[in-house]
C-alpha cells in the first residue's frame, strides 16, 4: 500500500470548542470522466458508496468537528468539459475559488492519468502568476481493480513528488477510511499554507518595525556620544555656538538617513 497516513484524533471537549475558531475550506475535485470523483465525494459525505452518477456538477457543504474545531468543507465536484480546448483545462473561476485541489485518476485508465498530469501543470503555472500556495493531492482511485491496472503506484508517486503534491492510492468502492484520510490530509495542508502565509506577512511587519527601532537607537547613541565628548573636551567659548549648530545639523542628517 502506497499511503501510510495516520488518521487525526477527534475530540469533543467543550473547552476546546469555545477556544477554536471555525475553519472553512474550499476543495475542488478535478479529473477526467469516470474516474470516481463523485463516488469519492459522496463516500466522504455519507460513508456510502454509489457506483453510478449522472453528468451533474455540484458544490456540497459538509460540517464536521475535528480536533475540537468546527470545520466546513465546501466541495466542488467538477465535470471534465467535453469541449475543452486543451487536455487538463481548468477555468480561472475554479482556480480563484479553491483553497486546495484533489486530482483524481483511475489506475485502470492511463488517459485519465495524463489528464491529471496536465491539470497539475496548469495549476502550478497559474499559481506562479497569482502567488498562490493552495495545496494539491493526487489520488489514484479504483485500487480494488488490480487486474485492470494500467498506471503503476510508482508512476503516481513520482508525479506527485515532481510537482510537490500529496499522493494517495485508494478504492472509494471498498473503504471509507482511505477517502477520509484524503480530505483530512488536504485540510491539514490548507491550514499549514494559511499559517505560513500569515507568518510571512507578520515577519515583514517585524522587519519594518525593527529597522525603525534600529534607526532610533542609532540617533540616541550618537547624541549620548556627543554629550560625553563635550564633557571630556569642553569647547572654547568662541566655538560654542558653531559647534552646537554643527551638532544639530549632523543629528538632523542622521535622522533623515535612518528613519523611514
Amino acid at each position: 500500500m502506497v499511503v501510510q497516513v495516520e488518521p487525526r484524533i477527534r475530540y469533543s471537549s467543550k473547552r476546546m470548542e469555545t477556544n477554536q475558531p471555525k475553519v472553512e475550506a474550499n476543495i475542488l475535485l478535478l479529473g477526467a470522466e469516470n474516474v470516481g470523483k463523485s463516488a469519492l465525494t459522496v463516500r466522504f459525505l455519507t460513508r456510502r458508496f454509489i457506483g453510478e452518477y449522472g453528468s451533474i456538477e455540484s458544490i456540497y457543504s459538509h460540517h464536521d468537528k475535528i480536533d475540537g474545531r468546527d470545520i466546513c468543507f465546501n466541495i466542488w465536484d467538477s465535470l471534465y468539459p467535453q469541449n475543452a480546448e486543451e487536455v487538463g483545462h481548468i477555468s480561472d473561476r475554479q482556480l480563484q475559488w479553491s483553497d486546495g485541489f484533489i486530482l483524481v485518476y483511475s489506475i485502470c485508465d492511463r488517459a485519465s492519468f495524463n489528464v491529471v498530469r496536465q491539470q497539475v501543470q496548469r495549476i502550478r503555472q497559474a499559481q506562479q502568476k497569482l502567488s498562490s500556495s493552495a495545496p494539491l493531492i493526487i489520488v489514484g482511485n479504483k485500487r480494488d481493480l488490480q487486474h485492470r491496472r494500467a498506471v503503476s503506484s510508482e508512476e503516481g508517486r513520482l508525479l506527485a513528488l515532481s510537482a510537490d503534491c500529496g499522493f494517495f492510492e485508494i478504492s472509494a468502492a471498498e473503504a471509507y477510511h482511505g477517502v477520509l484520510m484524503v480530505f483530512h490530509e488536504l485540510l491539514d495542508l490548507i491550514r499549514e499554507a494559511r499559517a505560513l502565509k500569515k507568518g510571512t506577512a507578520g515577519f515583514r511587519g517585524i522587519v519594518r518595525s525593527g529597522n525603525w527601532i534600529k534607526g532610533a537607537d542609532l540617533i540616541r547613541a550618537e547624541e549620548t556620544a556627543e554629550r560625553e565628548q563635550r564633557r571630556l573636551d569642553p569647547p572654547s567659548p568662541h566655538k560654542k555656538v558653531l559647534d552646537s549648530s554643527t551638532s544639530h545639523s549632523s543629528r538632523e542628517e542622521t535622522r533623515k538617513s535612518v528613519l523611514p
